[in-house]
């Protein structure tokens, strides 16, 4: 074992836990916070919106390999209760789940049920329900810095949101579950398959 000196002295993070089953460590190392992207342009389409990111900082986000440099956000009014958003990289096309797969839908309104706001720098968005102002879907990164922004690199792709403990998530890696995720203490770990 080592003690929290030991530990701190090393520069790692000491958290105890207990009860400890899992038998968890208490001295960990601690990784720096990755801020995400910037907002680098917007502009109004028929449909929503487009947003162009750019990295930030990069050198810091060299975990899990290199970052895509810019990406593109679409953002649909699909219908009154449904938004789409796609993050994607904006230089080159990547394999996406084949639309006949799973079909979505070639509408749109202009009377949403619903408000999707962004921040600009880091860039993370906000879904609000209009009706009660309930948020329903938050990536946007409190200013505590106490949590990771948007990572999107070749194998590796990273988006932490905060939502009401009783919620279900719906469409998470085009999901057909229909029940969604159950967002309870629990984690969940999303695996993809690519043909060789």
């Amino acid at each position: 074992g080592i003690t929290q000196s030991q530990c701190q002295s090393q520069g790692c993070c000491w958290s105890p836990v207990s009860p400890n089953p899992d038998n968890l460590p208490y001295c960990f190392h601690s990784n720096p916070i990755v801020e995400g992207y910037q907002v680098v342009s917007q502009s109004t389409t028929a449909t929503g919106a487009s947003l162009n990111l750019t990295v930030l900082d990069a050198q810091n986000q060299q975990q899990y390999g290199t970052p895509i440099t810019n990406l593109a956000v679409q953002v649909d009014y699909v219908s009154s209760s449904t938004l789409h958003v796609k993050i994607s990289d904006a230089s080159s096309d990547r394999w996406e789940v084949p639309e006949w797969l799973i079909p979505r839908p070639n509408t749109t309104t202009s009377s949403p049920d619903y408000d999707f706001t962004y921040t600009s720098s880091p860039f993370g968005f906000a879904v609000t329900r209009k009706s009660d102002n309930s948020v329903i879907f938050n990536t946007t990164v409190p200013r505590t810095g106490t949590w990771n922004g948007l990572q999107f690199k070749d194998q590796f792709l990273s988006i932490s949101t905060q939502l009401d403990s009783n919620s279900n998530l719906y469409g998470l890696q085009e999901s057909t579950q229909s029940a969604g995720f159950k967002l309870t203490q629990k984690t969940y770990t999303l695996w993809n398959h690519d043909t060789p």
